[in-house]
C-alpha cells in the first residue's frame, strides 16, 4: 500500500525481521497507523498542509517526511508483538526508530526547513 507520506513497505522493513506476521498483512490497521503517523506530522507545520502539497514538495522534504512516517508506524507495527522478535531486540529497535522519528520531526520543526518548505 502505499499512502501520502510513506508506502507500506518502509514502515514493514523498519520494523525489521520477524515483525509479528498478523500485523504487517493488516492494510487495515497499517492504515489507521499511517492516518495517526500522518496527522502527527502534518500538525508540526500549521500553516502549510504537507498532505495537501505533498505533490508540490521537493525530494529532499519528502524524505523528511517518508523518514518519520514509516519510523512511526514501524514502532506501531513492534509494539504490536515485541516478543515475536524478542524484549532485547525490540527494545533496540524501538529505540533507534523513536531516534528517527524525533530527528525528522526536530528537523521538521526547524524554522529554516519550514521556510524551505514553504518556498519549494
Amino acid at each position: 500500500m502505499t499512502w501520502t507520506f510513506c508506502a507500506s513497505q518502509a514502515a514493514i522493513n523498519k520494523a525489521g525481521a520477524n515483525a509479528n506476521a498478523t500485523i504487517v498483512a493488516s492494510g487495515a490497521a497499517l492504515a489507521e497507523y499511517c492516518n495517526q503517523a500522518e496527522g502527527a506530522i502534518n500538525s508540526t507545520i500549521t500553516d502549510v498542509s504537507l498532505i495537501d502539497d505533498y505533490a508540490t514538495l521537493n525530494a529532499e522534504t519528502k524524505g523528511i517526511l517518508t523518514q518519520a512516517c514509516s519510523s512511526w508506524i514501524g514502532i506501531k507495527i513492534v509494539n504490536y508483538d515485541a516478543d515475536s522478535i524478542g524484549r532485547n531486540t525490540a527494545t533496540l529497535r524501538l529505540n533507534v526508530l523513536r531516534d528517527e522519528y524525533m530527528l525528522a520531526m526536530a528537523e521538521l520543526k526547524n524554522k529554516n526547513t519550514q521556510d524551505f518548505i514553504k518556498n519549494s
